[in-house]
């Protein structure tokens, strides 16, 4: 059996009761849906290293990652 919800399904707890037939044999059992909100899209930063020294008229370079969460893909 499978549950598929929506982007517009509320959020909460949801108690379902599965009954199995065949003949004249039934049986059930009960099972609880949780639902949760969607993860929203994000990001993290950091920078490495933390702390540069340049003389003036010189240049540096700094190593930046980025850490998507919840599903970002953007640029």
């Amino acid at each position: 059996m499978s549950v598929t919800t929506s982007s517009t399904t509320p959020t909460g707890s949801y108690p379902l009761t599965i009954t199995g037939t065949s003949g004249t044999l039934s049986h059930t059992a009960s099972v609880t849906l949780i639902v949760t909100a969607a993860a929203t899209p994000n990001f993290t930063l950091s920078a490495s290293p933390s702390s540069q020294t340049v003389t003036q008229g010189a240049s540096t370079s700094y190593t930046v990652t980025i850490t998507p969460s919840g599903g970002f893909t953007g640029v």
